[in-house]
């Protein structure tokens, strides 16, 4: 019998023919966790979006318009931060999302624009839905992109909230049916200024402006929210009526012969993947958990979107809206 053993060469070779498979393993392996991460991410992010936009599409579709010179439906860009009540700033050390890069308008798809710091602040009428109990009560309710912490030392996250009006008086206040149905944001209006037996309490008229801690945070992680509003034209097809020329202009629907009911709404979610909440924890830290800014970028507002485009998905629903005027 041949006892012969191998040779330090042929066990050399082994050894590096051992070592070559298992690195092109591990480099597999290590692409296939980042496909994964990254697919998850897409999945999670998506599922925000679709939950946040099928509330969005129930309540449009069920909103409802007087033709009295009322505003029954109002939006307004957001363009810096101390415009929006529920929003903790990060303050002079601190990083957040930035004015400066934040309002872009103008591009053929809404996809490409950016509405501010706080996102477009869309409220309007609906009727809630009927059930075995209800009839369907008219319910304000408003949307809009807040800065939160959960708690009182977690770090603050962005949110899509949404507030809701109670439709009758209560107990404690006054609800939609005896506030009546003003949405301008001016002026003395209950949904804007606070008041005996509505002073923010949860349902209250003024929790349409002023949310405090209330209402529903529908999905996290959603740093833009856009609204494109389409009215129809003499011929029967769809003319953008906002945003207009004045991104900054309240839209008062049905308040102005320029300002007509929608026919559509176009809306429009930037959601970050959960790496990308990640990521961006990091930068708003204090301190920054991130490191000194690369120097590939010339601002931090500039880091701050490249991390943002790189890491979000930007979800879009086209909504008709049934009521007439």
């Amino acid at each position: 019998m041949n006892r012969r053993g191998f040779t330090l060469i042929e066990l050399l070779v082994a050894m590096g023919l051992s070592m070559a498979i298992i690195a092109v393993l591990a480099v597999l392996v290590g692409r296939f966790g980042e496909a994964w991460a990254q697919a998850s991410g897409r999945l999670v992010a998506q599922t925000q979006a679709r939950v946040a936009l099928d509330q969005l599409e129930a309540d449009l579709q069920g909103a409802f318009v007087r033709g009295d010179g009322q505003p029954w439906l109002a939006v307004r860009l957001r363009a810096h931060s101390g415009d929006v009540p529920l929003w903790t700033d990060a303050g002079e050390d601190g990083r957040q999302k930035p004015a400066a890069l934040s309002l872009r308008q103008g591009g053929g798809s809404i996809t490409g624009d950016r509405f501010g710091v706080g996102g477009c602040w869309l409220r309007f009428f609906s009727a809630q839905r009927m059930t075995e109990s209800s009839a369907g009560l008219p319910v304000a309710v408003g949307y809009q992109i807040v800065r939160r912490r959960m708690t009182g030392t977690s770090e603050a996250r962005y949110y899509l909230h949404r507030s809701e009006v109670r439709p009758v008086q209560d107990g404690t206040g006054a609800g939609v049916w005896e506030s009546g149905y003003a949405l301008a944001a001016s002026g003395s209006s209950p949904y804007m200024c606070p008041g005996p037996g509505n002073a923010g309490a949860e349902g209250d008229p003024v929790t349409l402006s002023s949310p405090g801690a209330l209402g529903t945070l529908l999905a996290d992680s959603v740093v833009d929210f856009g609204v494109r509003l389409y009215a129809r034209d003499g011929t029967g097809g769809l003319r953008l009526v906002y945003p207009q020329a004045d991104v900054g202009a309240e839209y008062l629907a049905g308040a102005r012969e320029e300002m007509p009911w929608p026919a559509e709404a176009e809306l429009m979610l930037r959601v970050l993947t959960p790496e990308g909440a990640a990521l961006l924890a990091n930068i708003e830290a204090v301190p920054c958990r991130a490191g000194a800014r690369p120097s590939a970028y010339a601002s931090d507002a500039e880091w701050w979107w490249a991390v943002v485009e790189q890491h979000s998905r930007v979800h879009v629903r086209r909504v008709e809206l049934i009521a007439r005027p």
